[in-house]
């Protein structure tokens, strides 16, 4: 009985059959995630003419608010009016809303952990229409 060979054309079959199910799988999880993230509220699209879908996230969601973000990206992932931070927070920097969070607690003194939590409860004080 001969010993069972491999050779290269043989291999590279295998090679293809196992990428293309791992290609497969990571498709499914990827479905599976996102699904599992809209069903949850973590994630919801939000269908634009300008784009083919924007990501938001909904307001009980206020505590993903990270110090590198901008006034102008809470504005717009919260779906928030643009004046309405500045309003609430009496902000009167030229550069709103295009200032980092961190950038403007350490310009104005602020104590960036507080300074987040006083954001985090006014947009959750935001009115809603819808």
């Amino acid at each position: 009985m001969k010993p069972f060979k491999f050779n290269k054309h043989m291999l590279m079959k295998v090679l293809v059959v196992v990428l293309s199910i791992l290609f497969v799988l990571s498709i499914v999880w990827l479905i599976y995630s996102v699904k599992n993230l809209t069903k949850s509220g973590d994630l919801e699209t939000n269908p634009n003419l300008r784009k083919l879908s924007t990501y938001t996230y909904n307001t009980k969601n206020v505590n993903k608010i990270t110090p590198w973000m901008t006034f102008d990206y809470i504005n717009t992932i919260f779906k928030l009016d643009p004046t309405y931070l500045k309003n609430a927070l009496l902000i009167d920097d030229t550069r709103y809303p295009n200032i980092r969070l961190d950038n403007y607690a350490k310009r104005h003194n602020l104590i960036l952990p507080i300074y987040m939590r006083d954001i985090e409860n006014i947009i959750t004080k935001y009115p809603r229409t819808n």
